[in-house]
């Protein structure tokens, strides 16, 4: 029996559709596939895909860097003694404006262990010269807050007893004024630094050590024999006087 062609086609028709339908659902599923994954689908161009692995902090700059002069051999002094040298309270008194001879001293009474202190017997121990003094002359030449200072003989009767020691020591114990070395209220004299707005702890802990003969750098022992004839409660007082010149202004 003989079937016409009619009828193979009707069949065969059935059967394209049918595998295209499979065709097709099998591209979906692997472009379905390749979107999950993050691939882009054949027969599309191809993207890269943004980076989104998180981008490192930068380096924190070196603020350092940024100073005229700054030596880099004076970066292990930041950390205690601050940048500018202004200090840091309980850890490094104020290095600006020190005048450079005086500097250099300090430094050498360290390394001679003349001044006590376990961290700056340390770290000055492999100081040369050349390095302290670029060292000696970045910190002298930080600026420091301008002061007005009281000049000697523009007052006369001082009631406060520790602006006469201040301003006119007591020659009855051979004491003579903090000013006559230090300058106009303590703003410095040549090689004699600063006291104005100097940390107070640190000023009273140096009155101390000159009194207990701690601390031996001073010529002629002249600190040693001031600091020996003053009480407690007048080198707790000194210090806050001096401390607080540079704070709040000379009066």
């Amino acid at each position: 029996m003989k079937i016409p062609p009619k009828i193979w086609v009707l069949p065969a028709l059935l059967c394209g559709a049918l595998l295209a339908a499979i065709s097709g659902n099998a591209q979906n599923a692997e472009d379905n596939t390749a979107q999950d994954e993050g691939i882009k689908p054949r027969g599309e161009p191809f993207t890269p895909q943004q980076d989104t692995t998180p981008t490192p902090p930068e380096p924190v700059g070196d603020a350092t860097r940024d100073i005229p002069g700054f030596p880099k051999e004076a970066e292990v002094c930041v950390e205690c003694h601050d940048l500018q040298g202004e200090g840091r309270p309980g850890l490094g008194p104020r290095l600006a404006g020190l005048p450079v001879e005086y500097f250099r001293e300090q430094v050498h009474g360290f390394q001679a262990d003349k001044r006590k202190n376990t961290t700056m017997h340390v770290l000055s121990e492999e100081v040369t010269d050349p390095v302290l003094d670029r060292i000696a002359t970045y910190f002298s030449s930080r600026p420091l807050p301008p002061i007005t200072p009281k000049l000697r003989g523009t007052q006369v009767v001082f009631r406060n007893p520790t602006e006469k020691l201040a301003y006119q020591g007591d020659w009855s114990r051979e004491i003579p004024a903090c000013v006559t070395c230090h300058g106009a209220s303590g703003i410095g004299s040549g090689n004699i630094p600063r006291l104005a707005g100097q940390q107070e702890a640190y000023l009273k802990a140096q009155l101390q050590d000159w009194k207990s003969g701690k601390r031996t750098t001073d010529q002629d022992k002249v600190m040693t024999k001031i600091a020996s004839q003053l009480s407690k409660e007048e080198i707790d007082a000194l210090a806050s006087y001096f401390s607080n010149i540079g704070q709040q202004g000379e009066q």
